[in-house]
C-alpha cells in the first residue's frame, strides 16, 4: 500500500484493508486517533498531543533510517481473533484540516537532521466531511541516521515494528553517510587537425563533491548509438573490460583514489569531425552534422556509494560547439 495509493483510494481502500485484514509492515504504519483512547495523538480540536508528536516523531526516524515507508493516521490495527494484528477499525481523525496542519508544520521539527522528501496530505471521510485520514510519505533518506527530537533516540523499521537502534547501529549508520558522491562530466579536447578533418576526444570524467575520497571507482557504459568512436583510455589506474553487449566496465583498483573536490578520467572516446574550407563542422565520422547524435548510458559506483544510473546524450549543437573544429 503506497502513498499514491491510499490518496487515490481514499476511505474505500482503508475499509477493504480491513476486510482483507491488511497487516502492517516494513513500510506501512497504521495509528489509530480515537481521542477517548489513552495515548491519543490528537485533541478534539485536531491539535497533535504531546503522545503524537512522539508516536509520530518515533515513525518518521524508523522509516527514514530503515527503506522508507507510509504512515496511515485513521485506522487501528489490533489482534483479530486468530491472534494476527491486522486492520481493525476506522478512526477518522476530529478536524482533519487542523490535524494536517499540526502535523505538516511540525515534521520538520521532529527529526534531526530534517528528512526533506517527507509529504504529508489527507482526506475527508465520506460521512463526516470534518473527520478524515492523514498520510505521511516518508522515503528513506540518504542522510541518516535520524534522531527522534522527542526521545533523543534514534529508530530503525524491522518487520512491522519500530525499534530503538543500538549504539553499533547508530555508528554504522554514521559511517555509511560519509560515502563519496560521482559524478560524471565530460569535455572535448582536441587532438589533432588537418585540412579536412579534426580528431578531438571526448573526455570522461568522475568528479567526487562529497568529503571522503571514493575508492574502487567505476563508469560502466552500456551500448553507444549514434555516431562511431575509439576507446583511447584514461587514467592509468583504471582498467577497461569489454562487456558482452557492446559497452565496456571501467574500474578502478585500490590505487585509484578519487579525492574530495577531485575528479579522475576514466575514458576518452576518440571522433573525426569532417570539416570544409572554412573550418565548419560538417560531419561526425562520416554522418552528416545535423543527425549527428551520441547517446551513452552508464552507471557510477564506488565502494559505498549506492549506484547512480544516467545517459550522456549529445547531439549537433554540442558538437558544433567544439572549440579548434
Amino acid at each position: 500500500m503506497t502513498f499514491d495509493e491510499v490518496m487515490s483510494g481514499g476511505e474505500a481502500l482503508l475499509q477493504k484493508a480491513i476486510l482483507l485484514e491488511a497487516q502492517e509492515s516494513l513500510q506501512l504504519d497504521f495509528k489509530g486517533s480515537a481521542s477517548e483512547k489513552q495515548n491519543t495523538l490528537f485533541t478534539g480540536e485536531g491539535n497533535l498531543t504531546k503522545d503524537g508528536r512522539r508516536a509520530i516523531a518515533k515513525a518518521l526516524s524508523a522509516f527514514s533510517n530503515s527503506a522508507g515507508g507510509v504512515i496511515v493516521i485513521g485506522i487501528e490495527c489490533r489482534k483479530n481473533p486468530e491472534g494476527v494484528d491486522c486492520a481493525q477499525s476506522l478512526y477518522p481523525v476530529l478536524n482533519w484540516r487542523i490535524a494536517l496542519s499540526a502535523v505538516s508544520s511540525s515534521v520538520s521539527d521532529l527529526l534531526q537532521p530534517k528528512n526533506d522528501g517527507i509529504r504529508v496530505e489527507g482526506f475527508a471521510s465520506k460521512g463526516d466531511p470534518f473527520a478524515g485520514y492523514l498520510v505521511i510519505d516518508v522515503p528513506r533518506s540518504e542522510r541518516r541516521p535520524h534522531m527522534c527530537q522527542m526521545t533523543r533516540q534514534y529508530f530503525k523499521r524491522s518487520g512491522s515494528n519500530s525499534y530503538s537502534m543500538e549504539h553499533f547501529d547508530v555508528e554504522d549508520s554514521f559511517k555509511r553517510f560519509s560515502v563519496p558522491q560521482l559524478k560524471l562530466t565530460h569535455q572535448f579536447v582536441l587532438f589533432s587537425r588537418s585540412n579536412e578533418s579534426v580528431d578531438v576526444d571526448l573526455e570522461l570524467w568522475l568528479g567526487n563533491s562529497a568529503s571522503v575520497s571514493a575508492q574502487y571507482p567505476s563508469l560502466s557504459l552500456g551500448r553507444p548509438q549514434g555516431v562511431r568512436f575509439k576507446y583511447r583510455g584514461g587514467d592509468p589506474a583504471i582498467r577497461r573490460i569489454n562487456l558482452a553487449n557492446g559497452g565496456v566496465s571501467l574500474r578502478g583498483g585500490a590505487d585509484a583514489l578519487i579525492h574530495p573536490m577531485d575528479g579522475m578520467k576514466m575514458e576518452a572516446l576518440r571522433l573525426t569531425i569532417g570539416v570544409s574550407n572554412r573550418w565548419e563542422p560538417t560531419n561526425i565520422s562520416g554522418i552528416l552534422i545535423d543527425e549527428a547524435t551520441l547517446v551513452l548510458p552508464y552507471r557510477i559506483s564506488a565502494l559505498n556509494m549506492r549506484p547512480d544510473d544516467g545517459i550522456l546524450t549529445l547531439g549537433p549543437e554540442d558538437f558544433r560547439g567544439i572549440e579548434g573544429a
